[in-house]
C-alpha cells in the first residue's frame, strides 16, 4: 500500500503488523498531519466480523482520554478498505528496541507502569468488562521487557498457543534486571533465576 491513497490520507512506510491487520504512517492531506493508519488485511475486509471488531476498536478507543493511550482521529472505509486513522506516536517498537537485549530494571518499571495505568484506565469505562486478557498481555510484555525474548515461542500459530496454554512460563535468566534497592519490591532468588513481589 505504500505510495497508495486511501481516502485523502497518502500512505507513506508500513510501521507494524498484528492479527487484525497491518500499521502504516499516513499523510492526512486535509489536515496537513502525519497520523497512523490501522488497515485491515484484504482478506478480511469482506468479514463483517472482522470490520465490527475494527469498528468497536475505535469506538472504545475513541472514548478514552489518557497520556498512554493514542487518539482515534477517524474511522471509515475507502477503496475496499476498512480503517482506523490515530495519533501516530514516535519512537521505536519494542521489539526493535530489544534487538540490543533486556531493558534495564528502571526502564521496566517506568514502562510497565504508564501501561498498567493505560489498562486501569481502559476498563474504568462505564461497561462491566474482562481484564484478564489485558492483564495476561500485560505480563508477557513485562517479561519480554525484563528477559529480552518473549515468554512462549513457536514457529506457527498453532506452536505458539499450544506452548501458552501446555507450559509455563520459564524463570526469568539470570541476567534479567535485579530489584535489589529499589523501595516496595521483595526480590526472591530461587536457584538461577529471580522473582520480584
Amino acid at each position: 500500500m505504500v505510495g497508495q491513497r486511501l481516502g485523502h490520507f497518502r500512505i507513506v512506510e508500513k510501521i507494524g503488523a498484528g492479527g487484525m491487520g497491518q500499521v502504516y504512517r499516513a499523510h492526512d492531506e486535509q489536515l496537513e498531519r502525519d497520523v497512523a493508519i490501522k488497515v485491515l488485511p484484504a482478506s478480511s475486509f469482506r468479514d463483517s466480523t472482522a470490520r465490527a471488531r475494527l469498528l468497536r476498536e475505535a469506538r472504545t478507543a475513541s472514548k478514552l482520554n489518557h497520556p498512554h493511550i493514542c487518539t482515534i482521529y477517524e474511522v471509515g472505509e475507502a477503496d475496499g478498505q476498512a480503517y482506523i486513522a490515530m495519533e501516530l506516536v514516535e519512537g521505536q517498537s519494542l521489539s526493535a528496541h530489544l534487538a540490543g537485549g533486556a531493558l534495564l530494571l528502571e526502564q521496566v518499571l517506568r514502562y510497565g507502569l504508564q501501561l498498567a495505568d493505560a489498562l486501569a484506565h481502559a476498563h474504568q469505562r462505564g461497561q462491566p468488562t474482562d481484564a484478564r486478557s489485558d492483564v495476561w498481555a500485560l505480563g508477557v510484555v513485562l517479561y519480554e521487557m525484563a528477559a529480552g525474548v518473549r515468554p512462549f515461542r513457536g514457529q506457527t500459530d498453532f506452536e505458539l498457543s499450544s506452548a501458552i496454554l501446555s507450559q509455563p512460563p520459564p524463570p526469568l535468566p539470570a541476567a534479567a534486571p535485579a530489584c535489589d534497592g529499589f523501595p516496595g519490591l521483595a526480590c526472591r532468588r530461587e536457584s538461577a533465576s529471580h522473582q520480584c513481589e
